[in-house]
């Protein structure tokens, strides 16, 4: 199975949120940024959409970026760009400390959410970007993502 096929079906029990916004106190550009994951089929987002509201990332509620997830991350499969702003974004918040009790809640709120399926087809995108030329990101930096994920991973089959 492909990565796009693994990242669907690891996904596919996920609902579409009744909100997308998690602030109300946030920008008109922000709002924006956000109403386009709203606005949008997950499928039917692009490379040129995600690079335009890549900060709306920031601002959906950990159930709307979870439910969004798998599509910007088959986006970048799908049109080959593993140097988009948003996938920078995602790459730079698994980049993080081994140690879970230094996590922010930010990170908390939405990635301790994913399932064990679910964090393992994150790790074979992790694992897609590493394969030819790995982007702006060094492989240092998406060796330390998949260790955070195989810890969220762990995590996850104790809440199971």
């Amino acid at each position: 199975m492909n990565v796009i096929d693994l990242l669907r079906q690891a996904f596919s029990n996920r609902k579409r949120p009744l909100t997308f916004v998690a602030n109300s106190n946030i920008s008109e550009d922000e709002r924006q940024a956000t109403l386009y994951f709203f606005s949008h089929t997950p499928s039917d987002f692009t490379c040129k959409g995600l690079k335009e509201n890549y900060d709306g990332i920031y601002w959906l509620t950990p159930e709307a970026f979870c439910f969004c997830l798998p599509e910007i991350l088959i986006a970048s499969i799908r049109e080959d760009n593993k140097d988009l702003i948003v996938i920078d974004t995602i790459i730079g918040l698994l980049d993080r400390t081994a140690d879970p009790s230094l996590w922010d809640n930010f990170f908390i709120d939405r990635w301790t959410l994913l399932t064990i399926d679910e964090c393992k087809s994150v790790q074979q995108w992790l694992l897609w970007m590493c394969e030819g030329s790995c982007g702006s990101f060094e492989e240092s930096q998406l060796s330390r993502a998949f260790d955070t994920v195989e810890l969220l991973k762990q995590r996850a089959s104790l809440h199971s």
